[in-house]
């Protein structure tokens, strides 16, 4: 296989594994935050190095894809918990995730 062939192999790759590390448990408080900086810095790195230019900004469309039924899902389970506290604990916690993630695409 060519060096060209693996390059967008390699940047999905990339993106996937960046996209887990924004979004998959991490700490909400600061998504927005890690996705500014973790976003600028893999566009900026991967341009350097390989000739695909990337024009439209798919990490938060891809967190959507991977997590966002999750936690949907999540929401909607702690919908029908039984332990009020721990039920709106949760349910804040997954409106929060997804209210991080609605802030990121303000960004673009």
């Amino acid at each position: 296989m060519s060096a060209a062939f693996l390059r967008p192999k390699i940047a999905i790759s990339l993106m996937t594994l960046l996209v887990s590390l924004i979004a998959d448990e991490a700490d909400v408080e600061h998504m927005v935050e890690y996705y500014q900086k973790c976003v600028a810095a893999y566009y900026s790195g991967f341009s350097e190095y390989a000739e695909i230019h990337i024009k439209d900004h798919c990490i938060r469309e891809l967190i959507l894809v991977m997590f966002g039924y999750r936690i949907v899902a999540w929401y909607m389970e702690e919908e029908s918990g039984n332990s009020i506290k721990e039920t709106d604990n949760e349910k804040a916690l997954a409106l929060n995730t997804l209210q991080k993630i609605y802030e990121m695409g303000k960004l673009n």
